[in-house]
């Protein structure tokens, strides 16, 4: 039973006196005297031995009981759950070193949780500083950002500025360039028209563009978008400046070879005039004439219709360079001949781009100048001079 165990001998408990009577544990236990310090070391003694004494509230309860009866039970002496002298001067004993390792643990936690809560407040100091250098780079980067943006904004708004300043100076060069070129067109225009060609003459001009292979649309004498598309491609051909308008040498070229195109015109004798006595018209060596022509004055004239044809003599004095022209606003063409009818040379548009020019050396005699018109179907007055040097 709890407060008795087995007398070693003769039934007596060890330290009685012979034959006295031990005093019951309680008594014992009340004659100590112990106060609530006690009982805390006591149960502190009795925890750090591996005995759960219960709550310390001054009063040694049930479990504080059978917690010192187990302890006893393991120190194999009286199991009585009350304490003795000796039992207080152990375990008060070992609750004051469980005190001192409590008090040790406790200091040693406090010294953690003051570590951890240096530690956390370093973290905590850490991170503020952290989010603090993570906004002061946010805001340098915004700034950055921003300032780059600018640049960025500036440069594309110089661009603009630059490309709105290039455009407009190629605008003004364009302009300057279509009004050199509508000049240039207008002098060139101004230039061909000087060369008064009529529409006979065009119509030449469009029938050797045919034949040297480019199309100027039909041969109406009419300069059309084609004719003028198919005059700036043979020029081109030529190497020579595409303007689609005519000088006075692509004229007589394109004119040259328009003739050439077209079938040759049969023209009827002229009838046999009579020589006058005068020194007017006449026959000699096989060729009909109509007057003579002085050197010192026009001879007036005119084509009258569509194949006429005019036949002056020459007499020259001497050895030289005899020159013959017209001079008027009809197409002339003209032929030289020797007293025996053979060309000497012939001419369309030496002189100015509508009158000929015969120029050769000669020997004094009789020489035969024939005139026509450039173009079949063409009439029209004109003058003549001749000239000795």
């Amino acid at each position: 039973l709890l407060g008795q165990r087995a007398a070693p001998s003769g039934g007596r408990v060890a330290g009685l006196p012979p034959g006295g009577e031990a005093p019951a544990p309680a008594v014992v236990e009340e004659t100590l005297g112990l106060d609530f310090e006690t009982w805390r070391l006591v149960r502190l003694g009795l925890r750090g031995a591996g005995f759960d004494p219960g709550p310390e509230d001054g009063d040694p309860g049930p479990r504080t009981r059978a917690a010192l009866a187990d302890w006893q039970r393991s120190q194999e002496t009286d199991v009585t759950g009350y304490l003795d002298a000796e039992n207080v001067r152990k375990l008060r004993e070992a609750g004051r070193r469980a005190a001192a390792e409590e008090e040790r643990r406790r200091a040693a936690a406090e010294r953690r949780q003051a570590a951890a809560e240096r530690r956390q407040a370093a973290a905590e100091e850490e991170r503020r500083r952290a989010a603090e250098e993570e906004r002061r780079r946010a805001a340098a980067e915004e700034r950055r950002r921003a300032a780059e943006e600018e640049r960025r904004r500036a440069a594309a708004e110089e661009e603009r500025r630059r490309a709105a300043e290039e455009e407009r100076r190629r605008a003004a060069e364009e302009e300057r360039r279509r009004a050199a070129a509508a000049e240039e067109e207008r002098r060139r225009a101004a230039a061909e028209t000087a060369l008064g060609l009529d529409r006979t003459a065009w119509r030449l001009v469009q029938i050797g563009l045919a034949r040297e292979g480019f199309d100027p649309g039909p041969a109406d004498g009419s300069p059309g978008s084609r004719t003028r598309a198919a005059l700036a491609d043979w020029q081109r051909s030529r190497a020579t400046d595409a303007t689609g308008y005519l000088d006075a040498q692509s004229m007589r070229m394109l004119r040259e070879a328009g003739r050439a195109a077209e079938p040759p015109v049969t023209l009827p004798p002229p009838p046999p005039v009579p020589q006058p006595a005068g020194g007017g018209g006449g026959v000699i060596g096989g060729v009909a004439f109509e007057t003579t022509v002085d050197f010192s004055s026009a001879s007036l004239a005119a084509i009258d219709f569509a194949g006429d044809q005019d036949v002056y003599r020459i007499v020259v004095p001497r050895q030289g360079e005899l020159t013959v022209y017209t001079a008027g606003d009809t197409n002339t063409f003209g032929e030289l001949l020797n007293a025996s009818g053979a060309v000497l040379t012939s001419d369309d548009d030496g002189e100015d781009g509508m009158n000929f020019r015969l120029s050769s050396p000669v020997a004094s005699g009789a020489y035969y100048v024939r005139v026509r018109h450039s173009d079949r179907g063409g009439a029209g007055p004109y003058q003549m001079f001749a000239a000795l040097d």
